[in-house]
């Protein structure tokens, strides 16, 4: 106790002291701080690696990939013996990947990976990154009928149900703007001016339409192809000199 009191009065005489300890202890808090945060990065990063890529790699930049592969593994497990969890061989190929968007299509360069399906995941976590139960049982990219994502709040619709739904949808787009597109040309054959205003009971017509599939509850699957119909049915009604 009087170790203590002799401390409070000399920092009560000694600013520069107090500010010099209060100084210190703060940086000692901060850089502890720091290697904590910095120390569990390091642990989650190596973790995420170790889950994509395995403890060892051996590769072959030979245009014909490695020879035998199967002859290569069974020797890597005969030296290895059991010390060996899993072992599994995969195929790196550049490719050019075309995304259609619209009437543009955007190319992208990606990597594409082959692996196999039986063994990849003995040597990896890739599983934890599939959203399909049956999948994440046994490492497949099998599209399943639905099912997707359970337990994720507000995951949107997946699988065979939801392409289905997205055909519907896209076929009745596409007939919509046909249909709207036809009964517009004739129309404008009339040169009329009750031909303009069918023209425009036509586009309020499209867009009661719209309003409609948007308030049915179902998931929006085709809003560039709505915008088309739109952008089209405008260029009419605002251009009356060439009704």
């Amino acid at each position: 106790m009087y170790r203590w009191l002799l401390c409070a009065r000399y920092l009560r005489t000694r600013y520069i002291a107090l500010a010099s300890i209060i100084s210190v202890t703060l940086g000692v808090a901060t850089l502890v701080v720091v290697n904590s945060v910095m120390a569990g990065f390091s642990a989650e990063m190596h973790e995420r690696l170790h889950g994509l890529a395995s403890d060892i790699l051996i590769e072959c930049h030979a245009s014909g990939g490695l020879p035998d592969p199967e002859a290569q593994m069974a020797s890597i497990a005969e030296v290895v013996g059991d010390d060996l969890v899993g072992i599994s061989c995969s195929a790196h190929v550049p490719a050019m990947l075309a995304i259609e968007t619209g009437r543009d299509i955007v190319t992208r360069h990606v990597n594409l990976v082959g692996i196999d399906a039986a063994t990849y995941d003995n040597v990896s976590q890739f599983d934890q990154y599939l959203l399909h139960p049956k999948n994440q049982e046994q490492v497949t990219f099998d599209l399943r009928e639905s099912g997707y994502g359970e337990g994720r709040e507000a995951f949107p619709a997946s699988g065979w149900q939801y392409r289905r739904f997205r055909v519907e949808e896209q076929r009745r787009i596409d007939d919509l703007i046909q249909r709207q597109e036809r009964r517009i040309a004739e129309l404008r054959a009339l040169q009329t001016p009750t031909a303009a205003k069918a023209i425009q009971s036509a586009t309020v017509e499209s867009q009661t339409i719209e309003s409609g599939s948007a308030g049915s509850g179902e998931p929006s699957t085709a809003p560039r192809a709505r915008r088309r119909v739109h952008a089209r049915l405008w260029t009419v009604v605002h251009e009356p000199g060439r009704q």
